[in-house]
């Protein structure tokens, strides 16, 4: 994205445009007329969820989309395919930057209420992020104090100038917001359980892990929205078992298909949606300790070598897959126009192995989030096997993943979370999930001379200049110190049936969309 404006005034219309995207294989669905009101929207969902309520607390990235029928953010990220990406007002109407960039004051809409009866305005804003600070986020550190002007305008008085810091208001966490009253009324146990928010759906009930129902909000604070009387979420571990589901017409989408799954969807002639951007097949050795076998350059770039990525991309990728040895998306600004120096090559990696401190090799684990990439980490096993390195494949729990991102992997390697499609900032992104004492990726320890340039990034507001620096961090990060393995960037595949209209599900931000504006031509 370009640097974001130093203001904006909110459009005269009320209702952004709804816009179908265009990036298909398959013919997108017509429509018999405008938007209808009433039924369910049932979506059947291959993604674990547990937190539905407080962006403090993590959790499985998937959570961060059920928030969206609860939670709003302050601003959005447009769907217009003429202005795709632009971020746009939301709950906040105008926002500007003072001439010396030590402030932005933020105009808030007027008349809403969060779902408990609490009324929204600056106040509440001020007190959401002072219990998200509270609660150890840190995305909120350019800002040095808050200031109520007006029951409608709220002053962030900034310690320094964060090119990054508009963007995120437009996602999660510090952009979701959440009643305070709830915040101080709930424990963080129960928060987890409760989504208290100014959305278009009220929680209506919430089985963790298994379903998740959300009723249409009545006094939702855009006019003639939500289309839909309900949002019903189901959890579904198989995706073999969604797709049938989906070919019986039992669900209306799925959020995320597998691409073996979404590829046969789409030979039926069946309609799926593949977006531009995507999520990453990216991997991370403990490198926060000094005695972990990660820690080692040697080992890391041996591993890098040892991966067949294109036998993976060619057997498992369907054709939808695409190779990505860079850490942020293709499609992204700050992605690296230069080749990756690494590519298959069992010789130079058994090389490196003997000029590292492991020569005989290791025995050590992989973590993995989800079972989306099991077959080809039992490919990368085997290539890990022939230069010594013999590793245990651990699929992991919601519980356990969102556990281990917080605690760390001691010599072992993780499916890490990467968020680097093309909404990210990337210095904020690098800063808040791969430095010392991160809550995402605790095993991940960017250098300080990495960390410098992303930081020098964060407060640059030329884009030439920010560009040069976020593309040699990824240079340092990916190549020089080999600090983690992307392999490939992985579209979301989301099949839809042929009545469901402007749902926008992975439109452009993988894990937001646009539940008030869904509606069914049936």
């Amino acid at each position: 994205l370009p640097a974001p404006l130093p203001s904006y005034k909110a459009r005269t219309t009320t209702t952004p445009p709804t816009s179908q995207p265009t990036t298909q294989p398959t013919t997108q669905p017509t429509t018999t007329g405008g938007p209808k009101y009433g039924g369910t929207f049932k979506i059947v969902t291959t993604e674990g969820f547990f937190n539905i309520g407080d962006p403090r607390q993590g959790g499985p990235p998937y959570s961060t989309s059920i928030r969206c029928m609860f939670l709003e953010t302050l601003l959005r990220f447009s769907d217009d395919p003429e202005h795709l990406g632009e971020i746009i007002p939301w709950l906040c109407k105008e926002w500007k930057y003072n001439d010396d960039l030590t402030t932005l004051t933020l105009k808030l809409e007027e008349g809403v209420k969060y779902h408990d009866g609490t009324d929204f305005n600056a106040q509440s804003v001020k007190e959401c992020w002072e219990l998200y600070i509270e609660g150890g986020l840190t995305q909120l550190s350019s800002i040095e104090s808050m200031e109520v002007i007006d029951t409608y305008t709220l002053q962030l008085n900034l310690a320094r100038y964060d090119v990054g810091l508009v963007a995120l208001l437009a996602q999660s966490p510090i952009g979701q917001m959440v009643s305070p009253t709830a915040m101080k009324t709930y424990s963080k146990d129960e928060m987890v359980n409760n989504s208290v928010g100014t959305g278009p759906f009220k929680l209506a009930s919430f089985d963790p892990g298994v379903k998740i129902v959300g009723e249409k909000n009545e006094d939702y604070w855009v006019e003639g929205l939500p289309y839909v009387d309900a949002i019903e979420c189901d959890y579904v571990a198989e995706s073999t078992v969604a797709k049938i589901a989906f070919e019986r017409g039992e669900c209306d989408a799925i959020p995320r298909m597998d691409v073996k799954e979404a590829r046969e969807l789409i030979d039926e002639g069946h309609y799926v949606f593949i977006s531009k951007s995507g999520f990453e097949f990216m991997l991370g050795g403990d490198v926060a300790h000094e005695d972990s076998y990660f820690a080692d350059v040697n080992v890391r770039k041996a591993i890098a070598y040892a991966v067949d990525v294109d036998k993976i991309i060619e057997e498992l990728g369907y054709g939808i897959w695409q190779v990505n040895r860079r850490l942020w998306n293709p499609v992204h600004w700050a992605n690296n126009p230069a080749p990756s120096p690494y590519y298959y090559d069992v010789d130079k990696a058994k090389g490196l192995m003997a000029a590292s401190n492991y020569p005989d090799g290791f025995d050590t684990v992989i973590y993995m989030r989800d079972a989306t990439f099991e077959d080809a980490i039992l490919v990368m096993q085997q290539n890990l096997k022939a230069i010594g390195i013999n590793a245990d494949i651990v699929i992991m729990t919601d519980a356990e993943q969102a556990a281990q991102a917080r605690d760390g992997w001691h010599n072992s390697i993780r499916h890490l979370l990467g968020p680097t499609s093309a909404e990210r900032e990337p210095s904020v992104t690098a800063l808040t999930y791969y430095t010392e004492g991160n809550i995402y990726n605790a095993s991940c320890k960017l250098p300080d001379d990495v960390v410098a340039l992303y930081e020098q990034a964060s407060g640059e507001s030329d884009m030439a200049v920010r560009t040069d620096l976020v593309q040699e961090a990824e240079r340092l990060t990916m190549d020089e110190y080999c600090l983690m393995w992307n392999f490939c960037m992985v579209p979301f595949c989301v099949p839809k049936q042929p009545y469901v209209h402007d749902d926008g599900l992975r439109f452009f931000v993988g894990h937001y969309w646009t539940p008030e504006k869904v509606w069914l031509d049936k």
